[in-house]
């Protein structure tokens, strides 16, 4: 079981305003560190046992709490409160345009098993799982909407979870190919060392390609590294495996017909990235969206790496560095994460919510019948 979101913004506030009490004490530090402590007292079973299940994940809750204190939380919301409200709206609107073709690759994806929703139902459906895989720990966003394909299209909850598995699998691959190019970008214009990142992608981009044509032998040695591993992960790891090797069996299954939804995935992660160039434009950061790719897309990448939850401090620690090299303040960057948390989680997780409340009621009726 994972944190609640209040759960992550208390310890975050808390670990920001002891910051504040030793190093620059004021009545508001006081206040903020009384109110979350009594908040977490109360969720302490919870919260500390996630923190001894994943202590790696609460560094990176802990890094970004520094970030902000570091930085200056004044700023910080000076930034947030000077933004352009209407190039924030138009960062949603471009939010709430990539569900639609999202949605659409899902739908694709349904077709290989003869199935499919009207595009209008797979819009809802992806909300739908978009809404919870916000608002709740864990996958319960995918597991619901492989319930949804099951009760609505029949299609068994083993085939639903590789169908899910394989849709995540487009923006894995597409993101570390686009981290690839970008890494040597900056290597050749900026930092040298960033090559290091281009070895680490392009060696996950040869792995995938040698289990889609070698996977025999990928299985045989997947099953050899999995009797080294404790056994407290093997269960966990072997279901990650086995997903994978049935998405492989898909994909090659239907190769003509799937290999363009990995440019199709690309197009959405230009998207992605577009629309954090506009959260810059919103503060008046005028930067090239050239580099808002090269740059965002590392930090995704180091994002990948199981010590925070959505990249929380690890991401943002790597964008503060490369952003730097063109001049973009440490307090900008933390203040577009801020506009990007606010107007895509909650905003657009408010327009989900409908959708959600809408299938949720479909979805109870369908049990019914």
């Amino acid at each position: 079981m994972g944190l609640k979101i209040l759960d992550t913004i208390s310890i975050i506030i808390f670990i920001i305003s002891l910051f504040g009490i030793f190093v620059d004490y004021s009545h508001i530090y006081l206040i903020l560190t009384l109110v979350s402590g009594v908040y977490l007292l109360f969720r302490l079973k919870s919260v500390m046992s996630f923190i001894k299940k994943s202590v790696f994940i609460f560094i990176g809750i802990f890094l970004f709490a520094y970030l902000i204190y570091h930085i200056g939380i004044d700023s910080i919301i000076q930034g947030v409160l000077k933004a352009n409200i209407g190039l924030c709206l138009s960062y949603t609107g471009l939010v709430v345009l990539t569900s639609i073709p999202k949605a659409v690759r899902m739908n694709f994806l349904l077709k290989t098993q003869g199935k499919a929703y009207s595009i209008k139902k797979a819009i809802e459906v992806w909300m739908f799982g978009f809404f919870l895989a916000s608002t709740t720990p864990g996958r319960l966003g995918d597991f619901m909407k492989v319930i949804s394909f099951k009760k609505e299209l029949n299609i068994p909850k083993s085939k639903g979870m590789v169908l899910q598995f394989t849709d995540r699998l487009f923006d894995f691959i597409s993101m570390i190919l686009i981290s690839f190019f970008s890494s040597i970008w900056i290597g050749i214009n900026f930092l040298p060392e960033m090559y290091i990142f281009s070895i680490f992608s392009g060696v996950i981009l040869l792995l995938s390609f040698f289990v889609l044509y070698s996977e025999k032998f990928a299985r045989r040695s997947i099953s050899f590294m999995l009797k080294l591993l404790p056994k407290k992960y093997k269960p966990r790891v072997g279901e990650i495996t086995h997903n994978a090797f049935e998405a492989v069996s898909l994909l090659k299954k239907n190769i003509k017909k799937l290999s363009w939804l990995f440019i199709f995935s690309i197009f959405l992660w230009l998207i992605s990235f577009f629309s954090s160039w506009v959260l810059f434009m919103a503060i008046g950061i005028s930067i090239s969206p050239l580099h808002v790719i090269a740059f965002s897309s590392l930090a995704v990448l180091v994002s990948l790496i199981p010590i925070s939850i959505q990249g929380l401090g690890t991401g943002d620690a790597v964008n503060i560095l490369l952003f730097s090299l063109v001049g973009v303040a440490a307090s900008d960057i933390i203040t577009v994460r801020m506009l990007g948390l606010f107007y895509n989680t909650f905003l657009f997780g408010a327009i989900a919510f409908i959708f959600y409340l809408k299938h949720i009621k479909n979805l109870g009726g369908k049990a019914n019948d």
